[in-house]
């Protein structure tokens, strides 16, 4: 029996990476940018999935489309990674002894799908038959072992937020947020609401950070994201902060300090690069002072309290908003949301260049 040997390692080092790259990807915490396997398929059905939403006549179909996004990305990879075994076990049969490149491609056929239609008369293929079959069927074993993680972190996020919409009621701004406490129990007794919206804010963070394809599974509702929600609530706390005219909650800041970890960990996770230590006005943020003086002139309408100086209320407003500004709009650009209901927002505003090698190089223009 002959023996390619230069064939069989070339084979061997495919189903090594195909192996790895499975554990890789289902198995280690926080890993799942780094597979290239995920980054490819990722980036490519990316494309192709917005391409496909353009054709959608409503917001209600176009997030259905957008919502099959992370699900068919995790099969493309899957099936990406099973190939690359597939062809690698072909390499390392037909340097064992197969005669023709078919043989080899069938014999590792009947190995890859378990249903050993091919025979095999010598040990070393019977042998390597058996542990493709069984390595198909590890990798099989651990997208399964996987699946039911991801989708109980997603059910957590999701009635988590749908709990915090519930005793929101039914706003669609941070200034709204605001007015509607005001009118009862008052903004001063929200203490409790604050270090409830900090704990979700940590708890999305360790989720999309220790299992990364939490983050592309998309809320059933675009205008009710958790993106949404986050970019809502951290924006109220910023005007609770800056320019409300009370004693500011220190439960009020751990929500900002814990929004603001939980953003720049998220998008960090899949190698988005910008400035943490950014400060304004050197680095632009989404909100125009116009939008900011539109928001004071409705708090100021529902009755409550505003520092006089609106001006150095701004600049604090700016200071703070400026340390999650470029991850939260970086994500809210990566999920292909609507317009969030913010204070407002200026899309025009020049952020530079972010880049996220999951999808290639974004500019925020």
């Amino acid at each position: 029996m002959r023996i390619e040997w230069g064939v069989f390692a070339i084979g061997l080092a495919l189903v090594c990476y195909s192996f790895a790259s499975a554990v890789h990807m289902f198995m280690l915490p926080g890993s799942f940018s780094g597979n290239i396997i995920v980054r490819l398929s990722f980036r490519q059905m990316q494309t192709l999935m917005r391409f496909i939403a353009g054709f959608a006549r409503t917001e209600s179909g176009r997030n259905t489309i957008l919502g099959l996004y992370a699900p068919v990305c995790l099969l493309v990879a899957f099936a990406i990674g099973v190939a690359i075994n597939g062809l690698g076990f072909a390499a390392m049969f037909y340097g064992i002894g197969q005669r023709t490149v078919k043989e080899a491609f069938v014999a590792s056929g009947s190995a890859l799908s378990t249903l050993g239609f091919t025979e095999f008369s010598d040990i070393p293929p019977t042998a390597l038959s058996v542990v493709e079959a069984l390595m198909t069927t590890t990798m099989s074993a651990l997208l399964i072992g996987y699946l039911p993680t991801v989708y109980s972190a997603y059910l957590n996020r999701e009635s988590a937020m749908t709990a915090l919409l519930t005793r929101l009621g039914p706003v669609k701004s941070s200034v709204e947020i605001l007015t509607e406490f005001q009118k009862s129990p008052g903004l001063e007794h929200l203490g409790p609401m604050w270090k409830d919206w900090a704990t979700w804010l940590t708890t999305v963070g360790q989720s999309h950070t220790s299992l990364s394809g939490v983050l592309f599974l998309r809320s059933p509702r675009g205008r009710e994201s958790w993106v949404t929600m986050t970019a809502m609530l951290m924006d109220a706390a910023a005007l609770m902060a800056s320019v409300v005219d009370l004693p500011v909650d220190k439960e009020v800041t751990h929500c900002l300090a814990a929004g603001e970890n939980a953003l720049w960990t998220i998008m960090e996770s899949i190698r988005f690069t910008g400035n943490r230590n950014a400060t304004w006005p050197e680095t632009p943020i989404a909100i125009t002072r116009q939008d900011f003086d539109t928001a004071c002139a409705e708090m100021a309408a529902a009755g409550i309290p505003l520092k006089a100086d609106r001006d150095v209320a701004w600049k604090a407003y700016a200071e703070i908003r400026v340390r999650f500004d470029a991850p939260l709009m970086a994500l809210h650009r990566l999920k292909h949301l609507p317009t969030p209901h913010l204070i407002g927002m200026d899309d025009s505003a020049d952020f530079g260049t972010l880049k996220i090698p999951v999808f290639g190089r974004r500019s925020l223009h």
